[in-house]
C-alpha cells in the first residue's frame, strides 16, 4: 500500500514537473493585410497641403505629407491604419 502510494505521488510529480514544457510559447506570423486598403501602392503626391498615413509591408503604418491630390484610400490618421491594417511583419504573435 506504502509503495502504491509513493509510486502514485511520484507519478504526480512527474507530471507537474513536465507541465511547463507544454504551455504554449509565443510564435511569429505574418498573415499579410486583410484589408485591400493596406496594401493599396504609396500615391505620391508632392506638396505639404495634408498628412495621411499608409501601410508599409515592413516597418507598418508611415507618415506621409501630400499634396492636395485625390485620395487613392490611405488613411487619415494613424489610429485609423492601425484599425484596419495588421502590425508590420515580425511584430504579430500569436500562442501555438
Amino acid at each position: 500500500m506504502k509503495a502504491t502510494f509513493a509510486v502514485l505521488c511520484f507519478l504526480v510529480a512527474v507530471a507537474y514537473a513536465l507541465k511547463p514544457l507544454t504551455t504554449p510559447r509565443p510564435v511569429i506570423i505574418d498573415e499579410g493585410a486583410l484589408n485591400p486598403r493596406c496594401v493599396a501602392p504609396l500615391d505620391k503626391c508632392p506638396g505639404n497641403v495634408k498628412i495621411i498615413y499608409y501601410y508599409n509591408r515592413t516597418s507598418g503604418c508611415q507618415q506621409m505629407h501630400r499634396g492636395n491630390c485625390s485620395d487613392n484610400g490611405n488613411y487619415p490618421t494613424l489610429q485609423e491604419c492601425q484599425e484596419y491594417c495588421l502590425p508590420a511583419p515580425g511584430k504579430q504573435v500569436r500562442l501555438a
